[in-house]
C-alpha cells in the first residue's frame, strides 16, 4: 500500500509543471517570439522536477513488479503509467527542446516560439493519465 502511494503521490507531483504550462499557454499563444522567450525565463531552474519524474518512472515501476504476480491490474497500471511518463519525456526532448540551439555567441537563441508550448501541453493529457492508472481499485478474485 505505501509503493501505491509513493507512485501516486509522485506522479501527481510531476503534474505541476505540466499543469502551469497548460494554465500558462492561452497567455503566451499570441506574445511575439521575443516577449515569449522573455517570459519563459519564469522556468529557470524547473529542470530539478527531472528528479521528481525519475523517481516517478522508477515507483511507478516498482509497483509493477511487486504487484506483477499479486495483481495483474494494478501491475499493468502501474506499467502503462510508468510508460506514459516515458513518452511525455520522449516527446518534450525531441519537440519541444529540439528547437533551441547554440550559435557561434554561446548564447542561447530558439528557433521556435509559442507552438512549442502547444506541442509540449500534449503531454499533459498523457501526464494526467499516467497519474489516473495508480488510482484503479484492486482486482477482485
Amino acid at each position: 500500500m505505501f509503493l501505491k502511494l509513493v507512485a501516486l503521490g509522485l506522479t501527481a507531483f510531476i503534474l505541476v509543471p505540466s499543469g502551469a504550462h497548460l494554465f500558462e499557454l492561452p497567455g503566451k499563444i499570441n506574445l511575439s517570439r521575443e516577449a515569449y522567450f522573455t517570459v519563459q525565463q519564469i522556468y529557470a531552474g524547473w529542470a530539478w522536477f527531472a528528479v521528481a519524474i525519475g523517481a516517478a518512472i522508477l515507483a511507478n515501476g516498482a509497483l509493477f513488479v511487486s504487484e506483477h504476480r499479486r495483481d495483474r491490474i494494478a501491475a499493468r497500471a502501474a506499467l502503462i503509467s510508468s510508460a506514459l511518463i516515458v513518452v511525455t519525456l520522449v516527446i518534450f526532448f525531441i519537440w519541444v527542446s529540439q528547437p533551441i540551439r547554440r550559435p557561434p555567441t554561446g548564447r542561447r537563441y530558439p528557433t521556435a516560439g509559442p507552438n512549442c508550448d502547444a506541442i509540449g501541453n500534449t503531454g499533459t493529457l498523457r501526464m494526467l493519465s499516467s497519474f489516473s492508472l495508480p488510482c484503479l481499485p484492486p482486482a477482485e478474485h
